[in-house]
């Protein structure tokens, strides 16, 4: 039951990522700019409100440890090459604590406090268009520190799918901000136990 939901969830996002990318590249062509077009370069600095949704439990306030909320800021760079398609990466910091309880095994053994913290480093392709842009591809999370006290045993990497659709709002010339919506499950240990899903504002500036 855990998987069809989990594939329910990925096959709404991806759905949606569909739809919007057909409506995107269905536009006429008397909204599209027929000027010559040249290479950007975007940076920009992020941040995430995020959730850790654990396909072991539910959402935040159950017994499981990673059900947690994750304010997130990062990096992002991203090379567009041509007028719909770029690639875009980044650098963003994700930490995670686990509160004090006891286990639900019925051993009623206690444990403690912990935290566990990430560096996570997405690589994607990118479709822009004047209605929205979608991005597809994969993001690798990386262990950088955990407390003595987190009994979870996990690897020390994790990787997944990263899926978003977001919306460039101009400010003034080359400066923009770009909320977005992204689902990213991963594996770990050659399984997949949980996946991010949330959302992200971005003030960038393009080159």
């Amino acid at each position: 039951m855990i998987m069809v939901r989990l594939f329910q969830r990925m096959g709404i996002v991806a759905g949606l990522c569909l739809l919007t990318l057909g409506t995107a590249m269905a536009q006429p062509s008397s909204f599209r700019s027929q000027e010559p077009f040249e290479p950007q370069y975007i940076v920009g600095v992020n941040f995430r409100p995020e959730w850790q949704y654990c396909h072991h439990g539910s959402w935040i306030g159950t017994a499981q440890p990673d059900d947690r909320f994750s304010p997130t800021p990062g990096l992002s760079f991203e090379a567009r090459i041509t007028r719909h398609s770029g690639i875009e990466t980044g650098f963003y910091y994700r930490s995670l604590s686990s509160e004090a309880g006891v286990s639900l095994d019925g051993m009623s053994v206690p444990y403690p406090e912990g935290h566990r913290r990430y560096f996570a480093v997405p690589l994607l392709y990118k479709y822009y268009s004047r209605i929205v842009n979608v991005g597809v591809g994969v993001n690798c999370d990386f262990l950088f520190e955990k407390s003595h006290a987190d009994w979870i045993e996990y690897g020390r990497h994790r990787i997944g799918i990263l899926m978003k659709v977001s919306k460039d709002i101009t400010l003034c010339k080359g400066l923009f901000v770009e909320p977005e919506f992204h689902f990213n499950p991963f594996w770990e240990n050659g399984e997949l136990n949980h996946s991010w899903i949330g959302l992200q504002l971005g003030i960038k500036y393009r080159f």
